[in-house]
């Protein structure tokens, strides 16, 4: 079946539903572009939206092998794309089984009589780190460090939303979410659901929605996905290793970026020796039962990253016998100093491939995936290829990289170049 299918085909728009409480939108999934950034109409309810004009424009166009621009991020050529692979290849492979009922319940204009069975709703910005890549909307640590803080360094955006008064304003769309979560949970309609942050397991709906699909019996038919930070392992009197044995699958990323003090850098809030313990403890499903549950290292390479802390976490991944999952932190954006692409070619690449001879040597679980995800960031242009004001833009991104350091204390960026002995790097850095 999957031969007969167009190349832009993918199945998320039969069975997904996504939204974002903070934006207050709708969007196929949380790779994609929103059909409309600017567009504060009042936001349809689930049954209206997924089979508006929208909706059945999208599956008219992908099964027609249209290119969506909503879905440029699954692009292999799209330069701006922090992922190592392709969102839409999850989708297909994920759903492979259903293609032959999504096509023979879908109209020649895009209509479907399917429903969705998928769930990803962003609920909160609640996250108890600090992450330097993150932003005010995905953490309320930094959400507060900036109300705090005089003149810290915000894009445009980031201050609009300080400006506002979020906690009230989403309130109703929050609530509108939530029923709807609520419904497809207490029908057993839903299958599949996404959990990620800021930090789910800080969200309380998200322990009750888990002890609901345990309590009905309906968590055996239910596949759970997290992107979580994984520093917490219970919640008032909720076990997680105990409430995850109950589910059908069970796929969880685990969000570390570095080990040791790098680590930490990188993930404010981040106890690296706590972190450990804790990974151990969840990767004991892996032997509960290896058919069931997923568990990796969701690992963002970072500018603090290239020069130190990859070698312990391989080290550490080596021992658990634990897949890498890289991405590049992202935005491709010439003020953001904390993404790779920031650095100079002749530095970044020479990392990377110190990386990528660690896992070679190391002979990590997947080392060959590892190593494809690698070399699709030296494939990515950095900024002084892509960005006329490299150097001006990168200055400011320096100021903010400084600022920041100056709250938090501690480590800093030009200590960890130091500490790797990369005199190019540190000229690069001092002279920025």
């Amino acid at each position: 079946m999957m031969d007969n299918i167009s190349k832009t085909f993918c199945t998320a728009p039969w069975v997904h539903a996504y939204a974002n409480k903070i934006k207050g939108k709708r969007k196929l999934c949380c790779n994609s572009v929103y059909q409309n950034d600017a567009d504060n109409s009042a936001v349809p309810k689930l049954e209206q939206w997924w089979n508006d004009d929208y909706m059945k424009s999208v599956r008219k166009r992908m099964l027609n092998g249209e290119a969506l621009p909503e879905c440029k991020i699954c692009d292999p050529n799209d330069k701006k794309s922090i992922t190592a692979g392709s969102y839409k290849d999850m989708w297909n492979e994920s759903y492979k089984d259903y293609i032959r009922t999504i096509l023979e319940n879908t109209t020649p204009d895009g209509e479907t009589s399917l429903s969705p069975t998928s769930f990803h709703y962003e609920l909160s910005n609640l996250c108890n780190f600090a992450c330097r890549m993150c932003s005010v909307e995905w953490a309320s640590k930094i959400e507060a460090e900036a109300k705090k803080h005089e003149n810290y360094p915000l894009k445009g955006y980031e201050r609009r939303y300080l400006e506002v008064d979020h906690q009230s304003m989403t309130k109703p769309w929050q609530k509108k979410l939530e029923d709807e979560l609520w419904k497809s949970v207490k029908d057993k309609t839903l299958t599949n659901i996404y959990f990620a942050g800021g930090e789910p397991l800080m969200w309380d709906i998200h322990w009750k929605v888990l002890t609901h699909l345990v309590e009905s019996g309906h968590s055996k038919n239910v596949w759970l996905r997290y992107n979580t930070n994984l520093s917490r392992m219970h919640y008032k009197d909720y076990d997680l290793v105990e409430l995850l044995k109950q589910f059908k699958r069970v796929d969880i990323g685990c969000s570390i970026d570095g080990g040791g003090p790098v680590g930490e850098y990188v993930r404010t809030g981040l106890v690296w020796n706590q972190w450990k313990e804790n990974f151990k403890k969840l990767y004991q499903l892996r032997l509960y039962d290896k058919s069931r549950f997923q568990i990796h290292l969701e690992t963002t390479i970072t500018t603090p990253g290239l020069f130190g802390g990859m070698p312990e976490l391989i080290n550490f991944a080596i021992e658990q016998d634990a897949r890498i999952r890289i991405h590049r932190a992202g935005p491709h954006e010439p003020d953001n100093l904390i993404c790779p692409s920031a650095v100079p070619r002749s530095v970044m690449n020479k990392c990377i491939d110190d990386i990528i001879l660690n896992v070679k040597q190391k002979d990590i679980r997947d080392s060959e995936y590892a190593v494809s995800q690698l070399l699709r960031i030296k494939d990515k242009p950095v900024y002084e290829e892509d960005f006329k004001n490299y150097h001006a833009d990168l200055r400011k991104g320096k100021e903010k990289v400084e600022f920041i350091e100056n709250i938090r204390k501690g480590l800093t960026l030009k200590q960890i170049i130091e500490q790797s002995g990369n005199q190019e790097a540190l000229n690069w850095y001092i002279n920025i």
